[in-house]
């Protein structure tokens, strides 16, 4: 009997370097990479119409470092949910000396990016998220709450957010922050009280701000868990929608807490993956 003619589809992946896209991004020096996680829209199980949340994945490594553990498993990790997923590998001071805003740029151009091959990508643009890791976390909030501002949208037209998913992350520039990172996001030792104004993202929260779900653990001696809680207590005053989790034991960048990211020991902060995704099945 003969094969049947077969149209074998996959799942794609594949890398977009975004200053060939947006002049506004090459200084020169940086070339942010936006690497896309896309599942088949199957016949079969969809009919081949369906519209997926994208989920925007911007890692920690102290604005020093892109991690690859709080990347492409956070990107797979949301697949079995039906999302659409990208990682950005925005500019770091390891590779090149960008400072801010260039990164927020970055984080802009890759989400408008994903906007406008909605279509092309089964992605529904209404279902837009982003999600960062540590310093990650300080893009991803940035962007939350920078996205409309004349900063950003004199340079794209930035999209707006469904959700916001800060993990452990670097939120304020005040006295709780981790200085690292503002001292590789900056260029700077010593930051001004303005700066420091404008990059603590609690004093930049407004209406604007999409619904936030946010996770640290007590002990963190990396990134004070105040980040986190300084955070919360600023979405409550602005009565953006919030759920916070902090766990007891874990160490700073914990990512997915299990074999996957290499963590064998057993935290209960590994609880957070299933929690988030209830979460965003709730809100997004």
């Amino acid at each position: 009997m003969p094969e049947q003619n077969k149209t074998v589809t996959e799942m794609r992946v594949f890398d977009i370097h975004l200053k060939e896209l947006y002049p506004f991004l090459d200084n020169g020096v940086s070339d942010p990479v936006l690497t896309v996680y896309l599942q088949h829209n199957s016949k079969e199980i969809f009919g081949g119409e369906t519209r997926r949340p994208c989920m925007l994945f911007c890692p920690g490594g102290a604005y020093y470092m892109v991690s690859e553990r709080e990347g492409e498993p956070m990107a797979l990790h949301l697949f079995p949910e039906g999302w659409q997923a990208a990682v950005l590998h925005y500019s770091v001071a390891y590779e090149v000396q960008a400072f801010w805003p260039q990164q927020l740029l970055e984080a802009s151009a890759a989400l408008h990016y994903l906007s406008v091959h909605a279509e092309e990508f089964h992605i529904d643009p209404e279902k837009l998220a982003i999600t960062g890791f540590s310093a990650g976390a300080h893009l991803a909030a940035s962007y939350a709450n920078y996205w409309n501002r004349p900063l950003v949208q004199e340079k794209v037209a930035a999209p707006k957010l469904k959700g916001c998913t800060l993990c452990y992350g670097v939120l304020t520039a005040g006295e709780k922050t981790h200085s690292g990172s503002m001292f590789y996001l900056t260029g700077k030792e010593t930051l001004s009280e303005e700066e420091i104004h404008l990059l603590s993202m609690e004093k930049q929260i407004g209406s604007h701000t999409p619904a936030t779900f946010l996770f640290h653990t007590a002990c963190d001696d990396g990134v004070p868990v105040e980040n986190t809680l300084m955070y919360a207590s600023a979405l409550s005053a602005a009565k953006i929608p919030f759920e916070v989790h902090i766990y007891p034991e874990g160490f700073h960048g914990l990512s997915t807490a299990d074999r996957q990211t290499g963590v064998v020991d057993s935290f209960a902060a590994a609880g957070w993956l299933d929690v988030w995704k209830e979460w965003l099945r709730r809100t997004i």
